[in-house]
């Protein structure tokens, strides 16, 4: 998904999807394509470069078959916005068989998770206020245990964020 402006604001209220321009959406598509090809390595050699063309990478790559019949089957993953440039040169390879193009809309998701996120490190400036000014022993504990439930909730959410963005 491209990198986006943040989303809501420092009150942790967030704004409906009516008010999500569209260059700040946050879009993940999808692409499946059959092309037939006359040499089946020489075509996932092009493949392969096509990914580096596009600031991408091969994730996935198997390939199969004998002499008379092979097959390949690759996953590429480029930026969202060389995604219809990558399927073109794709296209290009030979005769397309199939083609499955969807996009799913992740904008609200991330609007979920960034103000989660948000909140969980307001609260963790919070406790790490009060631990400061803590001098009972009791007081200490129950706030360090805290703060670790909270640094693993920030950790999440960040783990959540970071897997969108790659996609």
């Amino acid at each position: 998904a491209p990198k986006g402006e943040a989303f809501g604001s420092d009150d942790g209220s967030i704004g409906g999807s009516s008010d999500l321009q569209f260059g700040e959406r946050k879009i993940i598509s999808t692409g499946s394509i059959n092309v037939e090809v006359e040499e089946v390595q020489e075509a996932v050699d092009r493949v392969k470069v096509v990914a580096e063309n596009f600031s991408g990478f091969v994730e996935r790559l198997s390939s199969f078959g004998n002499d008379d019949r092979q097959s390949a089957s690759i996953t590429l993953r480029v930026p969202q916005a060389s995604f219809e440039a990558a399927l073109e040169d794709i296209r290009r390879l030979g005769d397309v068989q199939s083609e499955n193009i969807g996009s799913d809309d992740v904008s609200e998701q991330f609007i979920d998770l960034e103000a989660r996120l948000k909140s969980s490190q307001r609260e963790e400036d919070s406790l790490l206020s009060l631990l400061s000014r803590s001098l009972n022993i009791s007081d200490i504990i129950s706030i360090e245990r805290e703060l670790a439930r909270v640094r693993s909730t920030i950790e999440q959410l960040q783990g959540q964020l970071n897997f969108l963005e790659r996609r």
